[in-house]
């Protein structure tokens, strides 16, 4: 080749003619789906999520009707979980079941999202008396246990989902206060929130564009805790009978009827019980693995053993 194409062939290359490169998965993306626990948590969640999506296709029995001639019937092909005090099927119910739950816990988590973060921004990173007067509000909510505030406010507002919801996302709304409060006060200390606050950004642009991204990591981790607590205090409710109402098919309400024969027909209860189980499990575990690889000092205290 003769030097004038040689150096069109240097002028090409450095214009940005080269090959194409792969892209690369992020660092963070990249451990969270090669880490073990996040795998096997992440299926059982997946399948959960699946089984709720596609219930109304999969063959099986209408979780509402009633089989007189199979009123607490033994497991067997036809009922895979058996029957219960009035002839449903308990594995249709079960499966059902999981809609009420996934569809509670994101409903109630987005609610604890949408009001604890905001609360805990203006208190982390206005301070002051800002932040005592917000945290002194939080400090009572979570002075009071969980399921007893729930029971209060839904007995104020009556019995129902929404309601659940509704209590059950206003009780988890300050631990993402409390949570964001401490992520924020750390944060606008930064060197690029400060050289922001410089240049004359504005407080709302500080916090929406600057502070609060910081604080996504703890909160993405607050959410898998939160989804495993919202579906837990809803069974919990449905069982006392104030959450989700019959004939709709809720984990909790399937152990209050099968409770009272737990020792002739345990399989009324066990079923529900393992699903609400493993989706308690499953959401904490994934969200004690999150919290091991987005948070360095975890990681890095990890690494080290």
């Amino acid at each position: 080749m003769s030097a004038q194409g040689s150096k069109a062939a240097d002028s090409l290359s450095g214009a940005g003619l080269r090959a194409p490169q792969r892209r690369r998965i992020p660092p963070v993306l990249g451990r969270v789906l090669r880490d073990p626990t996040i795998r096997i948590a992440g299926s059982v969640i997946i399948l959960l999520v699946l089984l709720a999506a596609t219930a109304p296709i999969l063959p099986l029995d209408d979780p509402d009707v009633q089989d007189l001639y199979a009123v607490r019937a033994n497991p067997s092909a036809d009922h895979w979980l058996g029957t219960d005090p009035i002839g449903r099927d308990v594995f249709s119910r079960v499966i059902y079941g999981a809609r009420i739950s996934m569809f509670v816990g994101l409903v109630s988590v987005t609610m604890a999202f949408i009001v604890g973060v905001p609360i805990g921004l203006a208190a982390g990173f206005r301070g002051g008396l800002t932040d005592t007067l917000l945290m002194r509000m939080v400090d009572v909510v979570i002075a009071v246990p969980p399921l007893l505030l729930a029971i209060a406010l839904i007995s104020a507002l009556g019995a129902g989902i929404w309601n659940a919801m509704f209590a059950i996302g206003l009780i988890a709304a300050p631990g993402y206060a409390r949570l964001v409060r401490g992520e924020a006060l750390a944060a606008r200390e930064l060197d690029y929130v400060l050289a922001a606050r410089s240049l004359g950004a504005s407080n709302l642009r500080l916090m929406a564009v600057h502070v609060f991204p910081a604080t996504i990591p703890a909160v993405i981790v607050q959410c898998s805790l939160g989804l495993a607590f919202a579906i837990l205090t809803e069974a919990s409710l449905s069982f006392l009978g104030l959450g989700v109402q019959p004939p709709t098919p809720a984990w909790g309400s399937m152990l209050q009827n099968g409770f009272p024969y737990l020792q002739q027909q345990m399989w009324m209860a066990v079923g529900p019980g393992v699903a609400i189980f493993l989706a308690v499990l499953a959401f904490n575990v994934l969200g004690d693995a999150l919290r091991d690889i987005l948070d360095p000092r975890l990681r890095n205290r990890r690494a080290n053993l």
